[in-house]
């Protein structure tokens, strides 16, 4: 029996009521992406984001988002041979801007390292505090330390 052949997402949101018209642009945002994709990858760029195309058509500029200031650098130092790769592949784009959002990248979906549980305070330790306990007068601070004590003994 055969696998009925999957179709790309952009047919079935083509159908969908008011996004059709979209798609086109949407077509071609996906496209500019993988050209960026291609071109950063190839010099270990790190991830970038197209934002938007901005300026008049004419002189139309690409506007990038990166998540560090030193990948901004970098994308910058790379800018030319960026502008040149799309031209090449048909974009015409004259001028690049890029600016960095922090806490987008891959980084920010990194899982966070597993940490070994700090030790507890040891036995003599809880026993010091509980004859400090004690020794003071009711009030906050003993109530304190006595949760403190309560939480170790626990």
């Amino acid at each position: 029996m055969s696998r009925p052949r999957a179709l790309p997402l952009t047919n079935w949101l083509s159908d969908v009521e008011g996004l059709g018209p979209l798609m086109p642009s949407v077509d071609r945002l996906i496209q500019l992406q993988a050209s960026v994709d291609r071109f950063c990858r190839s010099r270990r760029l790190g991830a970038v984001w197209v934002r938007e195309t901005v300026g008049l058509a004419l002189k139309p500029r690409l506007l990038l988002v990166v998540g560090m200031q030193a990948q901004a650098v970098k994308l910058k130092n790379a800018a030319p041979g960026l502008l040149d790769q799309l031209r090449a592949e048909g974009w015409n784009f004259h001028d690049m801007q890029v600016r960095v959002k922090y806490g987008i990248g891959e980084a920010a979906w990194a899982p966070a390292p597993d940490h070994p549980p700090k030790p507890g305070l040891k036995a003599e330790q809880v026993a010091g505090w509980e004859r400090l306990a004690d020794e003071l007068d009711e009030g906050p601070l003993r109530e304190a330390v006595l949760r403190l004590v309560a939480h170790h003994r626990g």
